[in-house]
């Protein structure tokens, strides 16, 4: 599911997610990142396991280790956080 896109002189990306699903903490979802910097030709592809913590507005993202890491955003983030919360909750 298409989530944002981003364009800047820098980079061209998109963010995606899928399979929301809730937790006791939250949202628990798979989370895509395809971007191009500048003077690339090829898209790369960075996958994450992510979760939405609903009561605080966070995000976080699991670290290779398994460990919960709060993913640093931006100043959008509380809002994209009640967006994926609410999916989880209309399925």
């Amino acid at each position: 599911m298409f989530m944002e896109a981003m364009d800047s002189p820098s980079l061209k990306a998109g963010e995606y997610l899928s399979d929301p699903s809730r937790t006791a903490l939250g949202v628990e979802f798979e989370a895509a990142l395809l971007m191009q910097r500048q003077g690339q030709d090829i898209w790369q592809v960075r996958e994450l396991r992510m979760r939405a913590l609903c009561n605080q507005q966070r995000l976080q993202r699991s670290s290779a280790e398994g460990q919960w890491l709060d993913y640093v955003g931006r100043d959008d983030t509380a809002a994209k956080v009640r967006w994926i919360c609410s999916l989880a909750a209309s399925n």
